[in-house]
């Protein structure tokens, strides 16, 4: 998440291109912040039950077999 003061598109293109989740820029209202942060830890313990629930998790060439505690 970037929190800035740069508003351009170019910069919000930017930054979120580079990997953030999103992009809040100031002046910010601290109810839009907290619903942000609420927001991205929902998302990312959606994606850990998911993960957890798994009995085999490939990313690219790594594969992970959770019931067997092995990667191949």
């Amino acid at each position: 998440m970037f929190l800035t003061g740069r508003s351009a598109i170019a910069d919000k293109v930017t930054g979120l291109s580079a990997g953030g989740d999103y992009y809040l820029t100031k002046p910010y209202d601290k109810d839009e912040l907290l619903a942000v942060i609420n927001s991205l830890l929902r998302r990312e313990q959606s994606a850990q039950e998911k993960i957890a629930g798994a009995s085999v998790i490939e990313k690219g060439s790594l594969t992970l077999k959770t019931d067997e505690k092995k990667r191949s």
